[in-house]
């Protein structure tokens, strides 16, 4: 069964090389960091499309799907931007939360 969810077990079945152990776990630690990062930034886009719905429309600029999608763009990206510098603590704590579990066995 965890032959299946470990690669590298998976490539030394077939006579491949097996991967570093030691860099296996970073890659896994640093999959986890932007798999983290990645939830915060959808959690801040949602935020910041709601937070935008509470202003009031001005009518100064054209109301149309061109800006619409200008807009969701703009948000996902400032979404992404934060999540990656400083973020709101969101990713940190789930990563510190399930790095606990990196590369254990599961429990049968």
């Amino acid at each position: 069964m965890s032959n299946i969810i470990n690669p590298a077990v998976n490539l030394a079945a077939f006579g491949g090389q097996t991967q570093n152990i030691a860099s296996s776990k970073k890659d896994e630690a640093a999959g986890l960091r932007k798999s983290c990062q990645d939830f915060e930034a959808i959690m801040l886009k949602t935020m910041l499309k709601e937070m935008r719905s509470t202003v009031p429309k001005d009518g100064l600029l054209d109301e149309g799907s061109d800006r619409e999608m200008f807009q969701d763009l703009m948000d996902q990206e400032v979404a992404v931007q934060m999540s990656r510098n400083q973020g709101i603590g969101i990713a940190e704590s789930l990563y510190k939360q399930l790095s606990k579990n990196l590369s254990q066995p599961p429990k049968d």
